[in-house]
């Protein structure tokens, strides 16, 4: 009987199983960490919004291991949502988020800020900007 010795091994370090709000996150990317044991050069990451039966590579495409993803969050509305790493040279060496996590546009009326959220925050920027242009005759301020 041989026993098969696990020469990496992949672990996600930081990614919140809660909703990413694509609207929210700055410029809409949100950081993926990871760490690995023994040799991994490059590795590949993957999300999936169908809870793991399909997976398509992330954008703009990851190379090299820094052990950060800065992924670019889609333009789509899923509650179940995953990513996944692997090592690039063996791909049965892979973590997968704990927990599947929520993605989904903001397209809120009078959510003024983009935090997918309509509050005081909104209120006081759209009173701002009509108390500087309050003339609708005046082709500025439109």
């Amino acid at each position: 009987m041989m026993k098969k010795t696990c020469k990496s091994a992949m672990a996600l370090l930081l990614f919140c199983a809660c909703s990413v709000f694509g609207a929210s996150v700055i410029l809409n990317e949100y950081n993926i960490e990871w760490s690995h044991t023994g040799t991994v050069n490059n590795v590949k990451v993957e999300f999936s919004h169908d809870n793991g039966k399909t997976w398509m590579p992330v954008y703009p495409p990851n190379t090299g291991n820094a052990g950060v993803y800065s992924w670019q969050v889609p333009l789509l509305d899923s509650d179940d949502c995953l990513v996944r790493i692997s090592n690039a040279a063996d791909l049965l060496v892979f973590d997968i988020s704990d927990a599947v996590f929520s993605v989904y546009q903001c397209d809120l009326e009078g959510d003024v800020t983009g935090d997918c959220r309509v509050n005081l925050d909104d209120f006081v920027l759209l009173a701002s900007s009509w108390l500087e242009c309050a003339n609708p005759y005046d082709i500025g301020c439109w």
